[in-house]
């Protein structure tokens, strides 16, 4: 998960010019992607305030349509895992296509302790990680 991390805070710094935040407590309510590295799913929730930042800074588009938020959900989750791929040169990791699973109210998984969670400015993040 480190490396994911890792790979998330420098994809938004070089996006938007703004280091991510770690918050303590995640949101579970959002616009969720789902991305598959190995045995790991990762499933990325963002708010539509962070949603609209990225778009602002990536599509130069202050008030993005739904189906720009939901490409952009799948779009980070893909360079966020693309880019954790690419730092760990050690191994040959296989990743999935990342997939938009909508606007949910709650988290699919159960167990919430594998999650960290982001804030940049008022808009906010959680990337929960799943073993399967």
């Amino acid at each position: 998960m480190e490396l994911v991390i890792q790979s998330f805070a420098d994809f938004m710094q070089t996006i938007t010019h703004y280091k991510p935040t770690p918050i303590k407590e995640g949101i579970q309510s959002g616009y969720y992607s789902s991305i598959q590295m190995d045995e790991n799913q990762f499933y990325f929730c963002y708010d539509e305030s962070f949603l609209k930042l990225i778009s602002e800074a990536m599509l130069l588009e202050e008030n993005p349509s739904k189906e720009d938020l939901q490409d952009l959900s799948k779009e980070i989750a893909n360079q966020v895992i693309g880019q954790a791929k690419v730092l760990d040169q050690s191994l040959q990791h296989q990743i999935t296509t990342p997939m938009f699973l909508g606007f949910l109210e709650k988290c699919p998984l159960q167990d919430l302790s594998s999650g960290t969670h982001f804030q940049i400015q008022e808009g906010k993040c959680s990337i929960y990680k799943e073993k399967k």
